[in-house]
């Protein structure tokens, strides 16, 4: 298994492909905010990550004699097929011409959205920083 390719890392990189996907639909949903009958789109992610970290810890195990994770390399970890999935939102209806666009929870939504994005990126960052910091011993 690559050094690169630790759970941790898994998360964090399936974490910014869920911002990333949620912040092209809130874009979107902006645009069209104008465009009758326009059903706004959300993502959703954070539950099938949740629950596919929860699988990988519970399929992860423990060698009792050295108290040392047994390599799961083998397996295809859950966490790495998890992918954001794309939802109309077709419950509501705002306005008389169809659409249910607020414009200004969109951009409330795509400013809360980019701060999570870059608390993801910041932390990854890091991640790698440690890895490069144990490899060259500085």
């Amino acid at each position: 298994m690559p050094f690169t390719n630790d759970i941790t890392t898994a998360t964090l990189s399936a974490a910014m492909r869920g911002g990333a996907a949620r912040q092209a639909a809130l874009a979107q949903n902006v645009a069209n905010a104008d465009t009758p009958g326009y059903n706004r789109i959300s993502v959703n992610f954070e539950g099938a990550l949740a629950s596919a970290l929860a699988d990988d810890r519970a399929a992860s195990s423990i060698d009792p004699r050295l108290q040392l994770p047994i390599s799961t390399a083998s397996r295809e970890r859950s966490i790495d097929s998890v992918m954001p999935t794309f939802q109309a939102d077709t419950t509501t209806t705002m306005r008389v011409d169809g659409s249910n666009v607020d414009a200004d929870n969109e951009m409330a939504e795509l400013s809360s959205n980019q701060l999570a994005y870059n608390t993801v990126t910041r932390l990854l960052a890091e991640r790698f920083q440690q890895i490069t910091s144990a490899i060259t011993g500085r």
